[in-house]
């Protein structure tokens, strides 16, 4: 996706501030005591979280998903927590999205194209604006909208419906 095609898709999205205002203390609090985060900053990780949960759940001018979207580390490992609450998470999904979206982890058969945190940072930034150090590509990747990840994100947000 390129800088014009990110235009392009985030010029017909907006933020579903429904989802936004969604709250989870039990994954708050799980944030806290297993990621060991303040309050302050397992509740922003929460946000980006449902942020990058809304990117998942946008369409091209087609109608079409977003099929290669790449968490940033620390977002995928909240989206992590809040599977586990797998009940929770199922009706959150349907009530928000219509349908489940599923983590479905890369693997090395799977062709995905280059550059997926960046992409995904792009996207992000077009949507919120400034984002929070939580969308960093990864602990050991060097990556800002300006340069490339210097090793690919291990995980897409699989777009299927149910």
């Amino acid at each position: 996706m390129n800088t014009r095609a990110v235009k392009q898709i985030s010029a017909r999205i907006t933020p579903c501030e429904d989802v936004l205002s969604y709250q989870h203390f039990g994954l708050i609090e799980r944030l806290q005591e297993k990621e060991k985060l303040s309050l302050e900053d397992a509740q922003q990780l929460f946000q980006d979280m449902l942020r990058f949960l809304t990117l998942c759940d946008q369409r091209d001018e087609k109608g079409r998903g977003l099929p290669f979207l790449a968490p940033p580390e620390a977002i995928d490992v909240a989206w992590h927590h809040f599977i586990l609450f797998t009940e929770d998470y199922a009706v959150f999904c349907t009530q928000y999205f219509g349908r489940f979206i599923h983590h479905r982890p890369a693997t090395s058969r799977d062709v995905m194209p280059g550059n997926l945190a960046v992409k995904t940072h792009a996207l992000a930034r077009k949507l919120y604006g400034d984002l929070s150090k939580n969308w960093s590509c990864s602990l050991t990747a060097k990556c800002s909208p300006s340069t490339n990840c210097q090793q690919p994100p291990p995980f897409d947000c699989a777009l299927i419906r149910q």
